[in-house]
């Protein structure tokens, strides 16, 4: 999965749950060859999965780096944690 944001970074990779009414997200937003960052956050049952991936890459809490590779390592390993 790859979702382009305006800004060009890309959403790589997305965790999507939904359950009892509330949409929580866990998203690697990367800056083509340069860094990458994760962020996690939850948005209410009338958002679709996209659109809640969007939201959190927005307005989503960053995860501490050690947090952000234990979800995402397996892909990103090369690429330097966002500061």
């Amino acid at each position: 999965m790859s979702i382009v944001l305006e800004d060009g970074n890309h959403i790589l990779e997305g965790m999507y749950w939904n359950a009892n009414g509330s949409a929580v997200a866990i998203i690697a937003v990367v800056t083509p060859g340069i860094d990458w960052a994760a962020y996690i956050g939850g948005t209410g049952d009338d958002y679709r999965k996209e659109e809640t991936l969007r939201w959190v890459a927005r307005y989503g809490c960053k995860l501490p780096e050690a947090t952000a590779r234990h979800f995402f390592d397996n892909r990103l390993a090369d690429m330097d944690y966002r500061p």
